[in-house]
């Protein structure tokens, strides 16, 4: 990282984060090595959005510095909120705006959930699904005592339309006896509603569908 350079980086979600606060980071420069850096974030007050800038050490700033150790465990949340957001801008419309509109109402109603993103690919770097955005997070027992922590809801974009997945309920019927008629135009199956747009579907119900399967996926003796 050459010290002019600034890198923005922009999230529809960080409230958790006051505004106005500075830590002392350690970032990368381009010869490979360490140097000291500022990571300043502040408020957006036109948008609501907050803005990470990384600016090199020659940099000064005057905003206020504050413990590093008080915001280290939001680094790794706002990595995959940056995730999210460059997930949902490279859509096309409209499908990037049906995306962000039901990403913030999900985040709406489901306020402290933990958020996660997969690129859909498999540790061998080989696509294996499409992207997801993930809410929640329950653990998945296997049969030979292993187990996997795992989002409840997951969001993702297909050729055809969106997906939305309620993880974690073990009656695989339920779903779709449930809601299925109430959704509107969608498929569902055990464990996934598929849909063409947000138009096709009572969003109120899909809502009220991933309320009812984070409920469930928890009451089922795993982790909400």
């Amino acid at each position: 990282m050459t010290k002019a350079q600034r890198c923005w980086f922009f999230f529809t979600r960080a409230d958790a984060i006051r505004p106005y606060i500075v830590i002392r980071i350690r970032a990368a420069n381009r010869l490979g090595g360490f140097c000291p850096a500022s990571w300043a974030l502040r408020r957006e007050a036109d948008s609501g959005r907050v803005a990470a800038a990384i600016t090199g050490s020659a940099i000064s700033c005057s905003l206020f510095l504050a413990r590093a150790d008080a915001i280290c465990p939001y680094i790794s949340s706002m990595t995959i909120q940056r995730q999210i957001a460059e997930y949902i801008a490279s859509l096309a419309e409209p499908k990037r705006s049906e995306m962000l509109e039901l990403h913030q109402r999900i985040l709406k109603a489901l306020p402290k959930c933990k958020q996660w993103f997969s690129d859909g690919r498999n540790s061998e770097g080989k696509v294996v699904s499409n992207p997801n955005i993930g809410y929640g997070a329950f653990t998945i027992k296997y049969a030979d005592g292993s187990t996997k922590e795992f989002f409840q809801i997951g969001l993702s974009a297909n050729t055809t339309g969106i997906s939305v997945y309620v993880m974690g309920i073990e009656d695989k019927t339920y779903l779709a006896n449930t809601y299925g008629k109430k959704l509107g135009k969608a498929s569902v199956t055990g464990y996934c509603i598929k849909f063409k747009k947000l138009g096709d579907i009572d969003v109120d119900v899909l809502l009220e569908t991933i309320r009812d399967g984070v409920r469930r996926s928890a009451d089922s003796g795993r982790k909400p």
